[in-house]
């Protein structure tokens, strides 16, 4: 059976065939597979890396918006203050498509993962966590194709939800943005 399935990020077309690629899945779940399938036929490394660079300008919106929170928390300003800078967080993250909320979870995870962490317990640093620089062997293409590979199955909502109520976003991001020059 041979299905005509189109890129999540690029809009272009390639015909696949299904039963051999995926021979005991009766069309379960199609979009999914195709998502999946798409991203792996069309190097979706490079699709990502040009869709994070687009998204710089809101990455950092949303960096300063938890920038925000920290500094009206750090100043004991009014919960109903902190409570309205939330909520413009969850409106923002909530206003990026499928597609962007996997190129973010996926800058957060290259941020996360390709750096050593040493974190401390005790008030005997400042910091509560060191960066270790590790040397980064990867391009920019290959290392959001490798912390992206299982993201590509998450919905809309589940990737939303995971950055939403994830704390450290902006210490991941502004790593992942680092690391990936964007």
């Amino acid at each position: 059976m041979i299905v005509r399935v189109v890129s999540i990020l690029t809009a272009h077309f390639v015909d696949v065939d299904f039963l051999t690629v995926v021979p005991s899945c009766d069309g379960y779940n199609l979009d999914l597979f195709a998502n999946t399938c798409m991203f792996t036929i069309l190097g979706g490394g490079l699709e990502l890396i040009l869709l994070a660079r687009e998204l710089a300008g809101r990455m950092r919106a949303l960096i300063a918006i938890e920038s925000e929170i920290a500094d009206a928390t750090h100043r004991q300003e009014e919960e109903q203050a902190i409570r309205e800078l939330e909520e413009k967080r969850s409106t923002q993250i909530r206003s990026f498509t499928r597609d962007e909320l996997l190129v973010i979870k996926t800058v957060m995870n290259v941020g996360r993962c390709e750096r050593g962490y040493r974190y401390y317990a005790n008030s005997e640093h400042s910091d509560y966590y060191e960066i270790i620089h590790l040397p980064i062997e990867l391009n920019e293409h290959e290392l959001m194709q490798k912390y992206s590979y299982y993201l590509v199955h998450k919905t809309e909502r589940e990737l939303a939800d995971r950055i939403e109520y994830y704390t450290a976003v902006s210490e991941q991001l502004k790593e992942g943005m680092d690391i990936l020059k964007i």
